[in-house]
């Protein structure tokens, strides 16, 4: 008995540490999926503010180039400068990572090559924008070329923008499909592990414990019937004695009678 439970109890260790495991790995990849859609969801939303500051420049290229000016009494050309720093130092965060919103870079070689590309497009819509914002002086013909540049520039920028964002969702919907499938293998794996020790180890513990148990009533109504014949036995030796002792005072009489 002693034997049966040491071995239950490593059974038990041994169910405890690999539902356990694999209950901590199905948690670790739950919080991963999160924090991966938490990256990708700032990622791609950084990526579409850069095409609305592509349109903001366009806005306020025409604003600055028929005179008009933005509200709140900003400059035109204040603004301009202040879009261009942004759409630049958004890109780089795209290209190399950012703090705020956090994510690192992409691992997609597709996605990195297109910000690449786009580099080209980017640095000539806002080089444009500068000659617009610097040439004010400068004839009408030179400042309705900078701003034509920019127009043919910005819808090139927002398509090249629009497949980089779709390549995004792409990339996350894989990456979050791919922890998916591995979440589903592990629960799989520890409803396999449930079930090999149901199978096993439980059901044949538990046969082995109703033998046990049959073999020790069997051996307890042993003794009890054993304790029954025991208990007659002495009731026939007390019995005995008492009728040596009736014939050993009947003999007795007889002795003092003669």
């Amino acid at each position: 008995m002693t034997l049966l439970i040491k071995h239950l109890r490593w059974l038990y260790l041994v169910f405890v540490l690999s539902v356990t495991g694999v209950l901590f790995l199905s948690q670790l990849i739950i919080q991963r999926s999160l924090e991966l859609e938490k990256q990708e969801a700032g990622r791609i939303n950084l990526a579409g503010r850069q095409r609305m500051l592509s349109q903001s420049i366009v806005k306020t290229a025409l604003l600055l180039h028929s005179g008009v000016e933005t509200p709140f009494g900003e400059s035109p050309q204040k603004n301009l400068d202040s879009l261009s720093t942004l759409m630049r130092d958004s890109h780089e965060r795209l290209r190399y990572g950012s703090d705020k919103p956090q994510f690192g870079v992409s691992e997609n070689e597709a996605i990195n090559q297109a910000l690449d590309d786009i580099l080209l497009t980017q640095n000539a819509l806002i080089s444009a924008a500068q000659d617009l914002r610097s040439g004010l002086m400068m004839p009408s013909q030179t400042r309705s070329e900078s701003l034509a540049t920019i127009l043919r520039l910005d819808p090139m920028y927002v398509r090249q923008m629009d497949d980089i964002v779709l390549q995004m969702e792409l990339e996350s919907a894989a990456s979050l499909s791919r922890l998916q499938k591995q979440e589903i293998y592990l629960s799989l794996l520890a409803g396999s592990l449930l079930l090999f020790e149901l199978i096993f180890i439980i059901i044949p513990v538990i046969y082995r414990l109703k033998k046990s148990n049959e073999q020790y009533r069997q051996m307890n109504d042993q003794i009890n019937q054993q304790e029954e014949e025991n208990q007659q036995s002495i009731e026939e030796i007390t019995a005995l004695k008492e009728q040596i002792g009736e014939t050993e005072r009947m003999y007795q009489n007889l002795v003092e009678q003669a």
